[in-house]
Formats: structure tokens, C-alpha cells, sequence
């Protein structure tokens, strides 16, 4: 099987958006469009409910725990399966991981999903070919189901990709998300960046600091980063995978392939 995995920043980006759009449109229209202090307000509050509940949830917290280990997970299941369901407001929010693992090629959105039949890099540290060059997503459907298949790009909510649109990127670090929110949010989907390579810093972080190419150490995001690191120990060591085991080249390929992720432009919005 297959499935495609997203930036986990990104990732929740998309998911504020597309809920205002689709259950409140009136809200959504009035938005002020492109970056807002008011709309990170909000992006804040979501992303801190978001947080609490992948770090908080029985059933994650117990595959937290255990750092998602295969043996952890599946002694989770047979305690918290039958009855931790997941809320439905929440359905989408799981990590990725928990149903990615299953699968036998994951085809990250920035760099393995494009317009064009071609080529990418496996980031995924628990493949087999974990830093070798597989087809992208349109190649693999069109060999596996039809060489019809072709690429189409629309809008979640209205299939309208000419409509201007609120932005929260610049929320990840203009001090709406405090330090506390943005180290569980990082801890709660820490497999989904261990696993497939997504850099922990958020996607933008000052840019007097960026522009000296440097980093701010005094920033809340990173005092979140290390915090969430102190918390969850060895979890971004993955157990399947060696320094003897993986020669240098692969590593540094699939290190230059997943350090684009957060560069993407790509938004499902």
C-alpha cells in the first residue's frame, strides 16, 4: 500500500484553515487576508487544543510513552483501542505515523507529489530504501493502476485556487504560540518528524535572525525545542535505523531531500 504525509506544520496550517472555510464560511470570507494578528489569536488557541489532545489523548499518550514503538503501540491498542475512541473533531489530527507505518511507500507531499511523472527521494528512515530514489506519486499510480492518471490541483473547500487567503505561517513564531503550546504541539507529532525527516524548527523564525543567518536562542520556539527534546528522549532515534547501517551517501540524499520539505509552497488550501 501507499499514503502521502504532510509537514506537521503545514499540516495544521491547512487543517485551521480548511475548518473555518467549511464550517464557518461567513467567518472565513471575512478574514483579513494574508497574515493577521488576530487570526494567529485563533491559530494559537487551535493549535494548543491540537497539542493537548495528541499528547493527551489515552491512546496516544500511551504510544508516547512507549515512543512509538511497534511493541508499545500494539500493547496500547489492546488496552485503549476498544474504548479511547477518537473524537471526531479530532479525526484528522492524529499523527500521521500511527496509520503510515502500515504502509510499504509513503510519498511526502513537498517533495514526491508534483505535476509531472518522475522521481524522488525515500525519507522515510524505517524503509528499506530509505534514502534511494523512488518514482513520485504520479509515476507509481500510473504504473501500478493507469497511465491516464494525471495531476489535478484544487481548492479543499471550493475548488478555487484564485481566491486570496488568510496565512498563519508567520504565527509559528511571531509570539501568539507560547513556548509551552509549541513544545507539545512538537512533541505530540514527533514521529511524524523523526520518521520522515520534517525539520522540528518551525517553518520561519525571525527575520533579523534568518537574515544573518542565525539563530535566535533567546526565541520561544526554541526553548520549546528543547524542552520537547528533554521530555521525549531518544524518540527521534529511530530503533530501525543505524549509523553502521545506512552508508553516508544515502543519509546525506535523503537529509538534502527533507530539508526542502518546509521550503514547499505547497498548501492544500
Amino acid at each position: 500500500g501507499f499514503t502521502t504525509v504532510r509537514n506537521p506544520y503545514a499540516r495544521m496550517e491547512s487543517e485551521f484553515l480548511w475548518g473555518v472555510a467549511r464550517y464557518t464560511p461567513d467567518k472565513y470570507d471575512q478574514m483579513p487576508v494574508g497574515y493577521s494578528e488576530e487570526t494567529c489569536r485563533e491559530f494559537a488557541s487551535f493549535v494548543k487544543d491540537v497539542g493537548n489532545f495528541a499528547t493527551g489523548h489515552p491512546l496516544l499518550a500511551c504510544y508516547l510513552q512507549d515512543h512509538y514503538s511497534p511493541d508499545g503501540m500494539q500493547k496500547c491498542n489492546e488496552k485503549y483501542f476498544p474504548t479511547a475512541s477518537v473524537p471526531l473533531a479530532h479525526s484528522h489530527h492524529v499523527p500521521q505515523y500511527v496509520l503510515a507505518r502500515k504502509v510499504k511507500t509513503v510519498f511526502p507531499l513537498e517533495t514526491c507529489v508534483s505535476r509531472e511523472s518522475g522521481t524522488c527521494v525515500d525519507v522515510n528512515v524505517e524503509s528499506s530504501t530509505y534514502g534511494k530514489t523512488m518514482p513520485n506519486l504520479l509515476a507509481y499510480l500510473q504504473h501500478y493502476f493507469s497511465p491516464k492518471i494525471s495531476y489535478y490541483e484544487g481548492n479543499g473547500v471550493g475548488l478555487r485556487k484564485d481566491v486570496q487567503k488568510p496565512s498563519v505561517k508567520r504565527c509559528w513564531t511571531d509570539g501568539s504560540i507560547d513556548a509551552e503550546t509549541l513544545g507539545k504541539f512538537q512533541l505530540g507529532y514527533s514521529p511524524d518528524f523523526r520518521t520522515y525527516g520534517y525539520d522540528l524548527m518551525p517553518p520561519r523564525m525571525d527575520e533579523d535572525s534568518a537574515a544573518l543567518g542565525q539563530i535566535n536562542f533567546e526565541h520561544p520556539a526554541v526553548h520549546a525545542v528543547r524542552k520537547s527534546l528533554e521530555i521525549v528522549g531518544n524518540i527521534f532515534v529511530s530503533p530501525s535505523v543505524s549509523s553502521e547501517s545506512k552508508n553516508g551517501d544515502a543519509r546525506e540524499e535523503a537529509s538534502a531531500a527533507s530539508s526542502s520539505h518546509h521550503r514547499s509552497k505547497r498548501h492544500r488550501h
